[in-house]
């Protein structure tokens, strides 16, 4: 690893740390605002997991930012080797294809988002008095506990490494992305169940 690239993730880890002021600064407006809990204990509790509510969109939008930075500074480590199911690849091409896949998931959570907030429909949001700042830091949270769910889906499938002691062998660059074409399947398989749940819960 060397200079550029180690000033480069340790300015991105200080942004991370310091994402928790906008954080709790937002969400400590909308408790001040708001009577959600008379108790000072509740409603200190209440004030951290707002923020970390918030926190979760925050880190991971200067995480995605500093891979992209990451990217463009010189550096061995593009070509250490990544293993994923099935195979392996490049860091260069992981952290390209991590990131234009979270950003995605981000748009798609952000419009998503905006609608339930346009919308009304969530009874614990719709009920607070939240100015245009706020709503927007609402959405994003809602965005981030998306992007959370969805990425852990895939990458956790990802994850999935078969033992030495299986003698499978690893398949490269070929067996990442049949990973990544299965992963997409199962988070596809994922969003149908829940999806017929629903269907039978509206009937």
């Amino acid at each position: 690893m060397n200079t550029a690239f180690e000033i480069v993730d340790f300015l991105m880890s200080v942004l991370i740390f310091l994402a928790l002021v906008p954080a709790l600064w937002v969400s400590g407006r909308i408790l001040l605002r708001n009577a959600i809990a008379e108790a000072r204990y509740t409603r200190l509790f209440l004030w951290l997991v707002l923020g970390g509510f918030f926190l979760i969109p925050l880190t991971d939008l200067i995480a995605y930012l500093g891979q992209w930075i990451l990217l463009a500074v010189p550096s061995d480590q593009g070509t250490t080797p990544v293993f994923l199911f099935l195979g392996s690849t490049t860091w260069l091409s992981y952290s390209i294809l991590f990131t234009v896949t979270g950003l995605i998931i981000y748009a798609v959570g952000i419009y998503y988002g905006r609608k339930v907030i346009a919308e009304g429909r969530l009874p614990v949001i719709k009920d607070l008095s939240l100015e245009a700042l706020e709503q927007n830091f609402m959405v994003l949270g809602l965005a981030g506990l998306f992007s959370t769910m969805v990425r852990g889906v895939l990458l956790n499938f990802l994850s999935i490494r078969f033992p030495a002691a299986s003698g499978l062998p690893s398949l490269g660059l070929t067996g990442s992305l049949v990973g990544w074409i299965l992963a997409l399947i199962v988070l596809a398989l994922v969003l149908i169940f829940m999806d017929g749940k629903l269907k039978s819960r509206e009937e």
